[in-house]
């Protein structure tokens, strides 16, 4: 059965498709409406911490585990079976994890190495650490333990040795080594670069110590605008260097919020060529290339008119290799 709708045939099935499509999204809203409705009823709490108080090893709860047995070793260490929340990832023998205990009030973080089996089906991964390939296990399986010494003045391997601890939540913090230092070394390559790239380019001046000595403030902004230079780009690009991509606003208006920096940039620009003044800016790749370039041709010794370049550079590295004889004689 059919029936004709603008032009267009439309059977049952179109219909079945437009229920299909909004139950969701209906299921969405009513889950949302729920979700409010229980944060003002918890307030000033959240749902979660009186689900915590049902099951504080739940799914989705903060990365927490319990204490469920303590084997002493020796008179002075012990092995902790611990029993991680739904939230934890899996390990591996050898693998750090941070343990946060609470004693008096204060909660108190310490490193320790898991001294179990890795988890059933857990694989290795440099940057985030173990990661599992199955589905969610069992609590059991998920359990790990670390072997804990007491050593002298220690709070927390005292506690954790000798005190009233089976039984008691702990907090838990992976140790993210890899992670930290990939993000690390995007981070100072990334700020390094808009940096260089808002200072050396070509066509920035530079100026010595002396020659400011008793500057104007009309020449203290002339300064701004001739040393320093500009990345061009997309506003995510902007947004991506904290507004540092329009240097030269920077440098003129320190105490401006950042994101009031591209507004005033067309007018910057304006006035300084009304002067006859060069704005330098340009895309990354531009700016760093010429950045690259700068810096070669700084390294280099200075250019002597009556002798070529290559030959000038072979004679001043035969006189470093000669020092360097002379040193060791």
């Amino acid at each position: 059965m059919s029936y004709m709708s603008s032009g267009r045939t439309l059977s049952p099935r179109d219909g079945q498709s437009s229920v299909a499509v909004a139950r969701p999204v209906l299921l969405a809203r009513v889950r949302s409406s729920a979700a409010k409705i229980a944060a003002s009823l918890a307030t000033p709490l959240v749902p979660g911490d009186y689900l915590d108080l049902i099951n504080p090893l739940r799914s989705g709860a903060d990365l927490r585990a319990r204490i469920i047995a303590r084997t002493r070793e020796t008179a002075r260490s012990a092995t902790l079976t611990l029993r991680p929340s739904g939230a934890w990832q899996g390990h591996l023998p050898g693998q750090y994890v941070r343990i946060g205990v609470d004693i008096d009030g204060v909660r108190r973080w310490r490193a320790f190495s898991i001294t179990s089996a890795a988890t059933p089906g857990t694989a290795s991964s440099p940057a985030t650490g173990p990661t599992p390939r199955t589905a969610a296990l069992a609590g059991d399986a998920r359990d790990f333990t670390i072997t804990v010494t007491m050593i002298d003045d220690g709070l927390v391997s005292a506690h954790l040795v000798t005190g009233d601890v089976v039984g008691s939540l702990i907090a838990l913090d992976l140790s993210t080594l890899g992670a930290n230092v990939i993000a690390n070394v995007v981070r100072n390559v990334w700020s390094h670069t808009v940096i260089i790239c808002g200072h050396f380019p070509e066509g920035v001046q530079t100026f010595e110590t002396e020659s400011i000595d008793g500057e104007t403030r009309g020449e203290w902004y002339l300064r701004q605008l001739l040393g320093s230079a500009n990345i061009s780009g997309p506003r995510a690009l902007h947004i991506m260097t904290g507004n540092l991509s329009h240097q030269i606003e920077h440098h003129l208006f320190p105490d401006l919020p950042s994101s009031r920096y591209h507004e005033i940039a067309p007018r910057i620009r304006e006035i300084m060529a009304r002067y006859g003044l060069t704005y330098v800016t340009g895309p990354m790749p531009v700016q760093v290339a010429s950045v690259t370039k700068k810096i070669f041709r700084l390294a280099l010794p200075n250019k002597d008119p009556h002798v070529s370049r290559p030959r000038q550079i072979l004679r001043t590295l035969r006189g470093a290799s000669k020092s360097r004889k002379l040193r060791r004689a």
